[in-house]
């Protein structure tokens, strides 16, 4: 999985945080990079009182990733 892969939204998310040799290298394991990277980041911002959407992961029916982003 590529940063291209993601919508621009995410895309630009995740560029506001980390480099995207950063971002290109952690997709190797995408729900991993998720779950235990990106997510606790955002509820780290959240918790410290600056503003942060929530993402929420999902898998399609032929078991590609998908992420929301919401508000």
């Amino acid at each position: 999985m590529q940063l291209s892969d993601f919508t621009k939204d995410i895309q630009h998310l995740l560029l506001q945080h980390w480099t995207k040799s950063e971002i290109e290298s952690r997709l190797e394991d995408p729900p991993y990079f998720f779950e235990h990277v990106v997510i606790p980041r955002l509820d780290y911002l959240r918790k410290s009182g600056e503003t942060a959407p929530h993402l929420r992961l999902q898998q399609t029916p032929k078991g590609e990733l998908r992420v929301i982003l919401i508000g």
